[in-house]
C-alpha cells in the first residue's frame, strides 16, 4: 500500500493517519480505488487506455517533480491543461501534494486568466509549452509538462511521504472562478470535507458501478465536471473523455462518440441533450443539471431501465444539493435534499415561507463553501448564519439567490433567479 499523502507543512504539524479505510481527503479516495482495483481502467483517452494504477504511478512522478520545485503545504497551484491524460495525473499530484488547485481552460481570455492567477495568489502554474506560448504574461513561476516530460519520466514511481498539518479534511482542495455580476469572476473556496462528503453521499444515490463507462466532455473549471470524474474514480469506473478541448462536439458527432464508446453514464446539460436526436442504447443513466429541464426532454429520452436524474447545485454549496428522478407523467422539479445537506425556502427577511409560497432557496451542511477569495463582504453577505443552529462546521447557510417552492409531495420546483424577477 502507498503511505498516506502527506508533505512537511511551513508550521513543521504533522498528520499521520492512514486514511484509506475512511477517506478524509480527495485524493485519499482515488488512492483507495487504486489499492482495490489497480487494473481497472480509469482513463480511455482518443485510442490510448490507462488503469488506475497507470494513472497513479504517473501522478506519483509529477508530485516528485512538484517537490523539486519547493511547493508547499497551502499553496496554491493552478492547472491550465487541454484536456489529456496529464489533466487527470496533473490534479491527483496537486491533491496528493495537500495544495489547493484552480482549474483553468485554455479557452479562457488572457485577461481572465491573468486576474485568476493574481487574485488566488498562485504560487505555480502547471501546463505546457504549446499553450503558454499563445502571448500569456504569466506572473507565476510554471511546470511545463511537455517541456519537462523526459525528466519527469526518470522519477520515482512512488508516492513519497508527506506530512500534512492537523485536521486536513479542513485544508482548501479546490477554488473555482465563477463569473459574477460585476464582471470580474469570483473564486469559489471548497475545503476537503464538503467534496469528500458530497462524493460518499452520491455513491449510493448515483449507483456508478465499476463495470461503468462514463463520459467526460465537461471543463474541469466547472464544478459539474465533479459528477462525471470524481464519481467515476470513487467507483472504480471508466472514464470516456472527450478529445475535442472546448465541447463542441455536439449532435450526431457527439453521437456517434457516446455509441461507440459504450457509454452507460452521461452527465449533461440540457441544451446538449437536445441536440442529441438518436437513442444511445448503452445509457443507464442520464444525469442532467446546469439548467432548467423542459418536461419533452423525459418523453424523449426515458427508457425501462433507464434512470434520468435532475441535480441541482450552486458551486458555493459542492457540486450538487438537491436531486430527483424524472420520470413520465411526473413534474419536473428540482427534487429533495442529497443525504447531509440541508435545504430550506425563505423570504427576502429569512423568515420561511409556507409550503407552494415563492421564496429564495438556502442551502446549509458540510458543503457550504468556506467561502470568495478576497472578498469577506461578499463572504459575508452570501454565506449567513444558520438560524437553527450557532455552532460546528455546519452553522452556516448559503443564500443561493435563485427561487423556489416546495410542491404537495414536498419536493422543490426551481422559479429562477430572485434578481431577474419585476416587482409590481
Amino acid at each position: 500500500m502507498n503511505l498516506p499523502p502527506t508533505i512537511i507543512s511551513k508550521d513543521d504539524t504533522i498528520y499521520v493517519e492512514d486514511a484509506k479505510a475512511n477517506p478524509v481527503m480527495l485524493q485519499q479516495i482515488f488512492e483507495r480505488t487504486v489499492d482495490s482495483t489497480p487494473d481497472n481502467i480509469a482513463v480511455v483517452y482518443e485510442t490510448k487506455k490507462y488503469s488506475y494504477q497507470d494513472l497513479d504511478l504517473y501522478a506519483n512522478r509529477i508530485v516528485h517533480h512538484l517537490l523539486s520545485r519547493d511547493v508547499q503545504a497551502r499553496d496554491r497551484v493552478s492547472i491550465l491543461l487541454k484536456r489529456s491524460i496529464e489533466t487527470y495525473a496533473a490534479i491527483i499530484a496537486v491533491l496528493k501534494l495537500g495544495v489547493t488547485y484552480i482549474p483553468l481552460d485554455a479557452s479562457f481570455p488572457i485577461d481572465r486568466i491573468n486576474y485568476i492567477i493574481e487574485d488566488a495568489d498562485i504560487a505555480l502554474l502547471i501546463s505546457t509549452e504549446l499553450i503558454i506560448d499563445q502571448d500569456y504574461e504569466i506572473s507565476c513561476p510554471q511546470v511545463l509538462l511537455d517541456r519537462e516530460k523526459i525528466v519527469i519520466a526518470t522519477l520515482s514511481n512512488s508516492c513519497p511521504h508527506i506530512t500534512l498539518p492537523d485536521h486536513p479534511e479542513s485544508i482548501l482542495c479546490y477554488i473555482i472562478y465563477t463569473s459574477g455580476s460585476t464582471g470580474r469572476p469570483k473564486g469559489v473556496e471548497i475545503e476537503h470535507r464538503s467534496i469528500v462528503n458530497f462524493l460518499n453521499v452520491v455513491t449510493g444515490v448515483y449507483d456508478i458501478r465499476p463495470e461503468d463507462r462514463v463520459f467526460q466532455g465537461m471543463s474541469i473549471t466547472f464544478d459539474f465536471s465533479f459528477e462525471e470524474i470524481w464519481t467515476t474514480f470513487s467507483s472504480g469506473a471508466t472514464l470516456i473523455v472527450e478529445p475535442v478541448d472546448d465541447g463542441s462536439r455536439i449532435g450526431r458527432e457527439l453521437t456517434r462518440v457516446l455509441i461507440d464508446q459504450s457509454v452507460t453514464v452521461f452527465v449533461t446539460v440540457p441544451t446538449l441533450l437536445s441536440s442529441i436526436d438518436e437513442n444511445i442504447p448503452s445509457l443507464r443513466l442520464i444525469n442532467i443539471g446546469g439548467e432548467p429541464v423542459p418536461q419533452h426532454l423525459v418523453e424523449l429520452w426515458e427508457r425501462p431501465g433507464r434512470r434520468i436524474l435532475n441535480t441541482y447545485g450552486p458551486t458555493e454549496a459542492t457540486v450538487t444539493a438537491t436531486w430527483t428522478e424524472l420520470e413520465l407523467g411526473k413534474p419536473v422539479t428540482i427534487g429533495r435534499p442529497l443525504p447531509s445537506y440541508k435545504v430550506f425556502i425563505a423570504d427576502e427577511a429569512g423568515k420561511r415561507v409556507t409550503d407552494g409560497e415563492i421564496g429564495e432557496i438556502y442551502i446549509g451542511g458540510v458543503g457550504v463553501a468556506r467561502g470568495y477569495v478576497q472578498r469577506p463582504e461578499l463572504t459575508a453577505k452570501c454565506f449567513i448564519p444558520d438560524p437553527d443552529t450557532k455552532q460546528g462546521s455546519e452553522a452556516r447557510v448559503y443564500r443561493t439567490g435563485d427561487l423556489g417552492r416546495y410542491t404537495e409531495t414536498g419536493e422543490i420546483e426551481f422559479h429562477g433567479r430572485a434578481d431577474l424577477q419585476v416587482k409590481l
